[in-house]
């Protein structure tokens, strides 16, 4: 898609969502995905101790709270908020990535009228 074809669809909408982690930012790069990945697990461990090994097999945290979930929903559902609130923290100290200033889509949301911030 040129820019002039972006710049008209980016003219006729009230807003536009982009995913902030890798178009735009390093989410984890502050707050390192390993590191809340193993903070997740020891919290679940602590409440479902059967979960340590398998959880500890894994530093992903979306694998966590699958895993979690998969296993005993009530723990999924509050290992869901913990990683809402370590994604917020994270966002908090995300670094920019280089390109983020530069991408074709903030031009075009400027031409079109649209804060891209």
């Amino acid at each position: 898609m040129g820019t002039e074809n972006l710049t008209e669809t980016l003219a006729g909408t009230v807003a536009v969502l982009f995913d902030f982690d890798g178009p735009l930012c390093d989410v984890f790069a502050g707050r390192p995905a390993p590191e809340v990945a193993r903070e997740l697990a020891l919290l679940a461990a602590s409440t479902d101790p059967a979960l340590s090994a398998k959880l500890s097999e894994t530093d992903d945290p979306l694998e966590v709270l699958r895993l979690t979930h998969a296993t005993n929903p009530e723990l999924g559902l509050r290992m869901e908020e913990a990683l809402t609130a370590a994604e917020v923290e994270a966002v908090a100290v995300a670094g920019e990535l280089p390109w983020g200033r530069s991408l074709p889509w903030k031009r075009c949301a400027r031409l079109a009228g649209r804060s891209p911030w």
